[in-house]
C-alpha cells in the first residue's frame, strides 16, 4: 500500500492513502515570504518540477514558475524529499500555493501514478497566548 507522510513545521503527522508500495517523506517548507507580498493582498503559487534519482530523491529540479521565493530556499527544501519506490528518472511536479493573509495553505505533488493534494487547515500555532477578552464599556451614546 503507498502511503504519504507529511512533517510540517509543528511536526504534524498526516498519512494518506495512496497506491501500493510507495512510501514518501515529504517536509511541508514554509518559505520565508518578502514583507510587501505579506502586507499586500496577493494569492500566488510556486511551481517546480523534478527527477527521482534511484533512491528516490528529487535531482534536476527546474523552476516552471517563482516570482517571490529565492530559489536557494525552494531547492533546499526539495533535496530533502524522499519519493521512494518509483522508476529511476521518474518526472515529478510539485505547486505551493499562498494565500493572503494565510499564508501558506496547500500543497500538490503529482508525478507518474500519484498524486497527492496536502491542504493545512485549523489553528496554524495552536500554543499561542489567547489574548483575555475585552469588557464591554456602558457609554452614555
Amino acid at each position: 500500500m503507498r502511503t504519504m507522510t507529511l512533517f510540517t513545521v509543528c511536526s504534524l503527522l498526516i498519512a494518506a492513502p495512496a497506491s501500493a508500495g510507495i512510501s514518501c517523506d515529504i517536509d511541508f517548507c514554509h518559505f520565508q515570504v518578502p514583507r510587501h507580498i505579506k502586507d499586500g493582498n496577493f494569492n500566488f503559487y510556486i511551481v517546480y518540477s523534478f527527477k527521482l534519482n534511484e533512491t528516490g530523491h528529487p535531482i534536476e529540479i527546474s523552476k516552471m514558475k517563482n516570482e517571490y521565493v529565492p530559489e536557494e530556499q525552494i531547492l533546499s527544501c526539495l533535496r530533502g524529499w524522499s519519493l521512494e519506490d518509483f522508476e529511476n528518472g521518474a518526472v515529478f511536479s510539485v505547486l505551493f500555493f499562498w494565500k493572503h493573509a494565510v499564508g501558506w495553505h496547500r500543497l500538490v505533488i503529482s508525478g507518474p501514478g500519484f498524486e497527492q493534494s496536502i491542504q493545512l487547515t485549523g489553528e496554524r500555532v495552536p500554543y499561542r497566548p489567547v489574548a483575555a477578552p475585552v469588557e464591554e464599556q456602558n457609554t452614555p451614546f
